[in-house]
Order: structure tokens, then C-alpha cells, then sequence
């Protein structure tokens, strides 16, 4: 009896380290999925009608989605313009879509031109194009708050807690946006990859590698007649900034007036 009682708890114990293996197995390579602010939090609506998910972050609300408006908020049309190079030549607002296909309307957004972000009526009323400060209010804050990939609370590496968990193409580095998609999206901003359009009026087409966005900020000193914009890319650990022509066609994401 005595025997069948050891061999009964060396049986038991036995499992208890298969186990107890499992776990730490799991732990170890089963990254933890972020848990997502709810997109719901609360929602605008655009001149046209169209309807605009939102969320709080830190101090701010922005839209968890890209413009895709064709008047502006007083009612004006938009003017549509497809030709490159018809586009170069503008000095006024225009949009076009991406790959100038109706369909990109519902997922990515229009692209506009700095010249319609600068009437200050392409954003619908209470709301307004994010300046280079507010960007930068913004990033501060998810890196304070640990929203870095890594958890750190140093240094720019935001890109996976600001970029959507679809879309993005694969990447092999543990920091890239590309890097399990699942792990994305920690922020709730679900930054979407999308085409953009240069300044000589071609549109650099969707393959997933990155987004741009406006802002309303124009430099003044080195960069004389270019204007602020901020970036995800699967090639950068977190935001990247830069300062683009004003003729490029970008997208643009709108924060709530404080």
C-alpha cells in the first residue's frame, strides 16, 4: 500500500512539472495581445454625413479614421482633380482618391492637398487638422505612458501602439509595425497604411509599408514653402516626421477642438 501511495505521488508530481512547463512555454512565446481602448468612445459627423469612430487619448479626441469628405464644412464642393498634371499646377484645394477609385472612400480616406487643409474648413465644425504641437502632444503622451513597443518610457518607439492590427505588410523585426499585427493597435488610433500623392502628381500606391498625415503647421526657417506632416512606416520604430511640399496629396486625421 505504501509502495502504490509513493508511486501515486510520483505520478502526480510529474504532471505537476509537465505543467508547470506548459505554462512557462506559453508565456514565453505567446505575446501578450494588447488590450484596445474601445473605438466606440464616441463618434463625429462630417458635413456630407458621413461618420467618423473616435477616441480620447491622453488630453486629446481624435477620429480613429482618415477624412474622406468632398465639401467642406460650409457646404463648398471640393474640387476633384485626377491628372498629374493637372494636380502640379494647382495652388488651390484639391482631393482625389487613392488609385482615384470611389471603393477607397470607405477604408482609407481622401487625399488632399495643403492648399484645402489650409482654408481651415476641410474638418468638420468643433474640429480642426492637427498642428505640429498637437502631433507632438500626442506622441509625448504614449511614450510617457509606456506605449512603447518594448514598454519603455524613453525614445520614439510608439509605431505599433499607434498603427491599425490590418493592412500592414510583414516585417521580421519585433518592433516593426509589420511584426504580428495583433500586437498593434495598443492606443486604440488604428493607424491605417495608405497611398499618397506627390508633388508631380503621382500616386504612390497602397502597398502597405506606411501612412502620412497633415498638419496644419508650416515651416517658416529652413524649410520655406513645406508643411509639417507625421508618419507610421513598417521601416521605423515609432512616428517619423518631415516636411512635405504643399502640392503633395496626404491624408488627414482631425483632433476636437479643446
Amino acid at each position: 500500500m505504501k509502495m502504490l501511495e509513493n508511486k501515486l505521488r510520483t505520478v502526480i508530481l510529474a504532471i505537476l512539472i509537465i505543467s508547470s512547463l506548459i505554462s512557462c512555454k506559453n508565456s514565453i512565446d505567446e505575446p501578450t495581445i494588447p488590450i484596445i481602448p474601445s473605438p466606440s468612445t464616441g463618434t463625429v459627423v462630417d458635413i456630407e454625413g458621413n461618420v467618423y469612430k473616435t477616441i480620447k487619448i491622453g488630453t486629446q479626441t481624435w477620429m480613429i479614421e482618415n477624412l474622406k469628405t468632398t465639401h467642406f464644412n460650409d457646404s463648398t464642393i471640393i474640387p476633384k482633380v485626377v491628372g498629374d498634371y493637372d494636380w502640379i499646377n494647382l495652388r488651390t484645394p484639391a482631393y482625389c482618391w487613392c488609385n482615384d477609385t470611389i471603393i477607397d472612400n470607405k477604408q482609407n480616406g481622401a487625399l488632399y492637398n495643403w492648399y484645402a487643409v489650409n482654408t481651415s474648413k476641410l474638418a468638420p465644425k468643433g474640429w480642426h487638422i492637427p498642428s505640429y504641437k498637437e502631433w507632438t502632444i500626442l506622441e509625448n503622451y504614449l511614450i510617457s505612458n509606456a506605449y512603447n513597443y518594448d514598454g519603455s518610457t524613453s525614445d520614439n518607439l510608439i509605431g505599433k501602439s499607434l498603427a491599425s492590427q490590418t493592412g500592414w505588410a510583414s516585417a521580421p523585426e519585433i518592433w516593426s509595425i509589420g511584426y504580428q499585427l495583433l500586437l498593434n493597435n495598443k492606443s486604440g488610433f488604428s493607424g491605417q497604411p495608405c497611398a499618397f500623392r506627390s508633388s508631380n502628381g503621382i500616386i504612390f500606391e497602397n502597398t502597405g509599408n506606411c501612412c502620412i498625415w497633415w498638419s496644419s503647421t508650416e515651416d517658416s526657417t529652413l524649410n520655406i514653402g513645406k508643411v509639417y506632416s507625421t508618419g507610421l512606416s513598417i521601416y521605423y520604430k515609432g512616428t517619423y516626421q518631415g516636411w512635405n511640399d504643399k502640392e503633395f496629396g496626404l491624408s488627414v486625421r482631425c483632433v476636437k477642438n479643446e
